[in-house]
């Protein structure tokens, strides 16, 4: 198990040095959102996102992250928007889509990278931690593209 958890962490953080240097063509000035975008994969692909040109909307239940991550790509001098929103909560999710529409009148591209999981086992999940990923994992990527 050890092992196996290694060589992910490995993959994730060649992944993450990967995509930031990686240019993405066909992507320049098109408004792309990315749920879960204040840590991890998310992040890294919205910092690529901004590198090539894209208007990144950065989506995060948590408010630090949320300005962490606009803040490195404004440094950079990309654009990027950022919005603290739980894509569990489907008024939380058509506010986050009126804000993006308001600023930038389209929304091109919708990146669902929000997501939970749990290390447990079967027998020690609970009903809690099932209907937790279920809103997150399934309905998370339900509302937003009915909202556009």
């Amino acid at each position: 198990m050890n092992l196996i958890k290694f060589t992910l962490i490995k993959k994730v953080s060649f992944f993450k040095k990967e995509v930031r240097s990686m240019e993405l063509h066909g992507i320049k000035d098109k408004v792309v959102i990315i749920t879960g975008g204040g840590r991890g994969i998310g992040k890294s692909a919205g910092i690529a996102l901004a590198q090539s040109g894209a208007k990144v909307v950065i989506v995060s239940r948590t408010q630090a992250e949320v300005e962490d991550t606009v803040k490195e790509i404004k440094n950079a001098s990309f654009e990027a928007m950022g919005i603290v929103a739980d894509v569990t909560k489907e008024d939380k999710v058509q506010e986050m889509v009126r804000g993006v529409l308001e600023k930038y009148g389209n929304i091109d591209v919708l990146i669902n990278n929000a997501g939970v999981s749990f290390r447990k086992t079967l027998l020690d999940t609970t009903l809690e931690d099932w209907e937790k990923l279920m809103a997150v994992n399934l309905k998370g990527c339900i509302y937003a593209p009915g909202k556009f």
